[in-house]
């Protein structure tokens, strides 16, 4: 009787040995430093970051054709005269009021 007994509690450590392991392995999966959820997180976080280089690409771009268009003279006459009232000579500036 006394073999069976220790067979069985030998049995019985071993399992509880290996439970154990298993839910070790199981919550590093999870929350370890590589885990499930770490991976959603960056998984986000890379979704964020595609957003954000894809707006400042756009936004870029509309610096970009800004800069080209103030490279032409026409452009930066046009402007000039738009913003400040500029006037070549004999030029006359007419002013209608608004009713």
């Amino acid at each position: 009787m006394k073999l069976s007994f220790q067979k069985i509690s030998q049995n019985t450590w071993f399992s509880l040995a290996v439970f154990f392991i298993f839910v070790i392995f199981f919550i590093m999966t999870l929350w370890g430093e590589n885990g499930l959820f770490r991976l959603v997180e960056l998984n986000r976080l890379k979704t964020e970051i595609l957003h954000e280089k894809q707006r400042v690409l756009e936004e870029n771009l509309v610096h970009f054709q800004e800069i080209q268009r103030l490279k032409k003279l026409k452009y930066i006459e046009q402007q000039a005269r738009s913003d400040m009232g500029y006037l070549l000579e004999n030029e006359t500036l007419f002013v209608i009021p608004e009713n």
